[in-house]
């Protein structure tokens, strides 16, 4: 039987607080606060720890990245380091106080490196997402 991937065996210790400059893909530096985060993913024997940052902008309307910074060696995480998933700060009216984060999924089609998912789409999403509903 395959065993279901289960997001509360994550132990998620937060390590240091510093102050940060980073790049955007459009080449833009941000200045603010990078937070780490040290995890151990129970889920697996070995190979399970990760680190992970949290930069949050000075700036009121930038946005917040989380992003990993030291992956386990194995084949199927290479390169992810090198991804970000990106809060966003809400632009209607009633939500600017508010963030939200756009997600995208590999495409198993293979036709493109990703594919966004859109309101009303929960259920392409993998079904360990249930958890963070």
């Amino acid at each position: 039987m395959k065993q279901s991937y289960k997001p509360a065996k994550l132990e998620i210790e937060k390590s240091n607080t510093r102050g940060a400059t980073w790049k955007m893909a459009n080449g833009k530096s941000i200045k603010g606060q990078e937070f780490i985060y040290d995890v151990r993913d129970r889920n697996f024997r070995s190979l399970n720890r990760w680190q992970f940052a949290v930069r949050v902008p000075y700036s009121a309307f930038g946005d917040v990245v989380v992003q990993p910074i030291q992956t386990p060696g194995k084949n199927v995480w290479a390169g992810i380091e090198r991804r970000a998933i990106m809060f966003m700060r809400g632009t209607k009216h009633l939500y600017q106080s508010k963030v939200y984060c756009k997600v995208n999924l590999a495409d198993p089609t293979g036709e493109k490196n990703k594919r966004g998912t859109r309101r009303g789409q929960r259920a392409n999403l993998p079904k360990w997402f249930n958890y963070f509903r």
